[in-house]
């Protein structure tokens, strides 16, 4: 009787004690949630003074486009200051770059050369430079790319969100 009073004090403590950290857990999750979650409206994203092209709105998720007369570094400083994690800028041109923190995954590319040239050793530089970067994690995905030919005379932006939770 002893062995059954004591092993049932221990199940309710078990209990307790995870009741308790699912309810810490869910409190931190939903903090954390609402510190990363970016604006869900486009236009909160929208570069200043740029031109919209096209967006659209599917309850689950947006996109839009948008030209500026600002060339791709300014654009590139300003989503920088926007995203939770900042460096949308490779270390070497032609670079990428992935990273994870808290259940959060970061893609960089840099697709602004040409294949390594071995004459010349070095990758030669194309006619457009294109920034593609993604914030990805359990609440949703942002994708960003920002481009601008040589001979234009506007930078484009696209921006894609999905918010998985909405979508399913």
């Amino acid at each position: 009787m002893r062995q059954v009073s004591f092993i049932g004090a221990v199940l309710g403590i078990v209990v307790v004690a995870w009741a308790f950290s699912q309810t810490q857990l869910a409190a931190t999750q939903s903090a954390h949630k609402e510190a990363r979650k970016p604006a869900r409206d486009a236009g909160q994203w929208k570069y200043p003074g740029s031109k919209e092209l096209v967006s659209a709105d599917a309850g689950g998720g947006w996109y839009a486009r948008w030209t500026t007369d600002d060339d791709l570094d300014k654009v590139i400083a300003f989503y920088g200051k926007r995203f939770h994690y900042t460096k949308l800028t490779p270390n070497k041109p032609g670079g990428s770059n992935i990273e994870h923190q808290d259940r959060w995954t970061y893609c960089l590319q840099d697709d602004s050369v040409e294949a390594f040239d071995s004459k010349a050793d070095k990758n030669p530089a194309r006619p457009v430079a294109v920034r593609i970067f993604v914030e990805h994690g359990p609440w949703y995905t942002l994708t960003l790319v920002i481009s601008r030919a040589k001979e234009d005379t506007h930078t484009h932006i696209a921006m894609i969100f999905c918010d998985p939770v909405r979508i399913f």
